[in-house]
Parts: structure tokens; sequence; C-alpha cells
């Protein structure tokens, strides 16, 4: 027999604490924000569950864009560990934003490069309006993160880009090229060497 508490209500009703807020809430329970902000589909993408992730999808309603308490999105959180089928499903969403950054400013673009993620990196670039250069608060690209992780075959993807900005420096003024000579990674120096509109020094501005 459950026991009572206080209220004199078995303790095993009295200490469903996600109760009251699923009974309050006014918007489809598919959007319901649970744990840090996170709806079911967070839970889904989290988890790396490919059919959860499908079937919330098809639910009416269901918000892709919808943000966590750190203001990252499902595609953020797939991007980010690698959930390849996950990311893909998002990507096929005609309203999914590939650019919305976090609180940090970071947008999954620069997760999926700097985890080395090579297969999201190119779908996450084959989408229209992909950011390409699109940096965090502390002015790191996708290309710098690559550079310092040493993901070479990721800084090939990024360098096939026209709009591709190699000689943008983070917030300690420090390159792709100076990042990847630091590190040792020689494959990416000589990557980054090879393209056209690199800078080796930088002109005064005049005036």
């Amino acid at each position: 027999m459950p026991k009572k508490s206080k209220n004199n209500k078995p303790q095993s009703e009295s200490s469903n604490s996600l109760a009251p807020d699923l009974k309050k809430n006014t918007k489809s329970d598919v959007n319901q924000a649970i744990y840090k902000g996170q709806t079911p589909l967070f839970a889904a993408v989290n988890g790396g569950h490919k059919t959860i992730v499908e079937e919330l999808l098809a639910k009416k309603g269901i918000d892709v864009n919808q943000t966590d308490k750190e203001g990252r999105t499902p595609l953020f959180h797939a991007a980010r560990r690698g959930h390849t089928e996950i990311v893909e499903l998002l990507l096929a969403r005609e309203n999914i934003d590939v650019n919305k950054k976090c609180k940090f400013g970071e947008a999954p673009l620069l997760h999926a490069a700097g985890k080395g993620h090579k297969t999201i990196v190119e779908k996450l670039l084959s989408k229209g309006g992909i950011l390409v250069n699109a940096k965090n608060r502390n002015k790191i690209t996708p290309l710098i993160h690559a550079a310092r992780r040493g993901h070479t075959e990721i800084i090939e993807k990024l360098l096939k880009r026209e709009d591709i900005k190699v000689n943008q420096a983070d917030n300690e003024g420090m390159t792709p090229l100076y990042i990847a000579a630091l590190q040792g990674h020689k494959a990416i120096v000589e990557k980054l060497l090879a393209k056209k509109t690199l800078t080796l020094i930088k002109q005064p501005k005049m005036g």
C-alpha cells in the first residue's frame, strides 16, 4: 500500500511534478518543454532514436526550430552528436532554420565541423542559405574550428565553397592557417596555402 503524504494523497500521485504542468499546458503536447526547456523531439534527437523522431515530425504543429534553455535547436543537438540520419530528417523540413544560433552564438555547422562529422557537414553545406562563415561570440568559424581539431576532410569541404573566408580570424587574431600551423596539422596547412584567396600578411589600413 503506498505511503500517504501530508495532504493525505498517496505519495506516488503527489510526487509526480510533471502532471500539473501538463494540465496547465495550452500548447500542443508535442511542443511541451519539460526538461531544460527541451521537448520530446529533443529527447528523441539526443538519444538518436530515429523512428521516434519520424513519428514526432509527423505530428501536426511540431516546432522543429524550438529552442531549449541554451537556445539550441533539435538540429543543433543532432549535428553535435553525429546523428546523421536524424539530421537528414530535420533538413528535409521546409521551414528548418539551419543557421539558428544558441546563446553562445554557435550554429549547427560549427559543431559538426569541430566534432569531425564529415557527412553531416556535407549535408548542412548542401542546404540553401547556409552561412559557412558564421562565427560564435569568440569569432570562431567552422573553418577555424576544423583547423584546430585537425579535421582535414572537413577543411577540404569548406575550402570548396566560393564564399569561404580563409583569412577570417578569431577574437585573438588567429587565422585558420595560424591555428593549423600551431597545432602541427601539416595537411591542413598545405590545403590552406593552396587557396588563392589566402593572405599571409594582412595589409595595414591606410588613412
